[in-house]
């Protein structure tokens, strides 16, 4: 019972300490009665989470017409090469349609010239220059002309492969062909039914050949020329006694007339670029008039351009070589 009364005793004394003695106590201290409550704990823990918390990275952008999990699933595309990488490939592998790069002059400073390939000039085989023909070619597969006689009658031949006829024109992926250039029995057939083709190719090199030979030799006929004319600056004589004179369109009537006359056929009024000063000059011991004029003429594989020399002797045009040498047609 006195332990009881003990327990009783002290408790009300704590109690009484604490309503009435516990405050005035801290307060002298200096020192909180009361921690932080459990909202705050609770809001201060919050805001620490939210400090330390990595925001999760915004989703990537999904391309047009699909969903962002479609997107996020997808792998990405390979990228396609770069301008500068694409323009290094075309530079190393250039198209067939490319010409090969100008020919440096040589010792004598001529420069060849440049041609066009084969296809670019027949368009790819649908418009072959009309001066290509005839020309003769091999026949693949058996032909058979049919010629139309008087009084309505047909006589038919029959030519088996690989015979040679003369290929006369082109019609489209077609050719014309004729037993000989004068028959009028004609056929067409598939082009590449023949070895056009082939027989065309090889003659586009032999005439670049040919041109470029041309070429070569008119160059060297003008550094001669000019050669001369500096050792005889007297052979430059348009207004000398004798000389042949301009007409008032600024042509030569004597050239003209042997134009007209037939005397020449690759060279016309027409194809007449530009007429050049009379110049005199001894050749083969006869002294001649040289009138040169600047033309262009037709050839199997289109226009070129060529220099032609009319020579004049007493009085009249003996001859026409194109500055190459070449006696023009």
């Amino acid at each position: 019972m006195k332990a009881l009364a003990l327990l009783l005793l002290l408790g009300v004394t704590s109690c009484t300490a604490y309503l009435y003695a516990y405050d005035p106590i801290i307060d002298w201290v200096g020192l909180n009665r009361t921690g932080p409550s459990l909202e705050a704990v609770a809001t201060s823990r919050g805001t620490a989470t939210a400090s330390v918390t990595v925001p999760a990275p915004p989703p990537l952008p999904s391309p047009p017409g699909t969903s962002a999990t479609t997107a996020t699933l997808t792998k990405p595309p390979t990228p396609e090469p770069s301008l500068s990488m694409a323009s290094t490939q075309s530079a190393v592998m250039p198209p067939s349609s490319v010409t090969e790069n100008t020919p440096k002059p040589d010792a004598d400073g001529f420069t060849p010239p440049t041609f066009l390939p084969l296809e670019d000039v027949v368009k790819n085989w649908t418009q072959v220059p009309v001066t290509a023909f005839p020309r003769e070619v091999r026949v693949m597969k058996s032909v058979e002309f049919v010629t139309v006689l008087s009084g309505g009658n047909k006589m038919s031949s029959k030519v088996p492969a690989g015979s040679h006829v003369q290929a006369i024109e082109q019609e489209g992926s077609m050719l014309v062909i004729a037993m000989s250039v004068s028959s009028p029995a004609r056929v067409q057939v598939l082009m590449d039914d023949t070895d056009f083709k082939a027989v065309l190719t090889e003659a586009y090199e032999q005439w670049k050949l040919s041109i470029t030979e041309r070429s070569r030799k008119s160059h060297l006929a003008m550094l001669a020329a000019r050669k001369r004319a500096a050792n005889s600056p007297t052979n430059k004589a348009a207004d000398a006694p004798g000389a042949p004179t301009r007409n008032a369109e600024g042509t030569y009537d004597m050239l003209l007339a042997s134009m007209k006359a037939g005397q020449v056929t690759d060279i016309t009024p027409q194809n007449v670029r530009k007429w050049g000063e009379p110049v005199r000059e001894e050749m083969d011991g006869k002294v001649y008039w040289m009138i040169t004029v600047d033309v262009t003429v037709q050839t199997a594989f289109g226009p070129i351009d060529a220099q032609a020399v009319a020579h004049i002797h007493d009085g009249k045009v003996e001859k026409w070589l194109y500055t190459s040498g070449e006696e023009v047609p």
